[in-house]
């Protein structure tokens, strides 16, 4: 899906899962294992912290990448996580093809804009933290999908993508590297 934001700071690049590693300015923040995700949903609630406000405007782009061709499948994002039901209308739906290594994988991508005020995000972002974890709760439904959800979350204020790929850490790509400044002297000094 190709949306204003996306080529007016990052050039058009596809939001999927290796875009991190794709963009020039970009930070990994690994999280050691622990089996209950508590050092993860710590370490998402800083991050949390330090890049959103309540008033912020965002993007929600979630992949879902379905197991059978041409049948839609939804990772109950926004049902689960939008504080007013009403809103899943306002979604909108594309299909596309990612090349990943040499697999073409189908993609479904979901976009919903919103603000921080109107989603359950902290409850959003433990969901990505125990992808790994089947029996950790809040999860993103999977069903009729070769993989779990991928969501990015794209603050429009600090132009700032995070994606907490699991419960191991967080990619937060930006065009302006005094968040990761921000965000490294933050988790350092903690």
């Amino acid at each position: 899906m190709k949306f204003q934001f996306i080529d007016t700071y990052y050039e058009g690049h596809k939001l999927v899962p290796d875009f991190y590693h794709n963009w020039y300015q970009a930070l990994h923040i690994e999280s050691p294992f622990d089996s209950t995700n508590a050092l993860t949903y710590q370490i998402i609630k800083e991050v949390q912290s330090l890049l959103f406000e309540s008033e912020d405007e965002l993007f929600i782009v979630a992949n879902s990448y379905p197991s059978f061709k041409n049948k839609t499948t939804y990772p109950n994002i926004f049902k689960r996580y939008m504080k007013s039901p009403k809103k899943k209308h306002e979604v909108q739906l594309a299909n596309f093809e990612w090349l990943f290594d040499d697999d073409v994988i189908k993609v479904q991508q979901i976009v919903w804009s919103c603000k921080v005020s109107e989603i359950k995000l902290s409850l959003l972002l433990k969901a990505l933290a125990n992808k790994d974890f089947p029996k950790l709760r809040p999860q993103l439904n999977r069903k009729n999908s070769m993989f779990a959800p991928d969501v990015f979350i794209i603050n429009q204020r600090t132009k700032c993508i995070v994606h907490v790929y699991d419960d191991r850490g967080i990619e937060i790509m930006n065009v302006d590297k005094k968040y990761n400044l921000l965000i490294k002297t933050h988790l350092v000094t903690r």
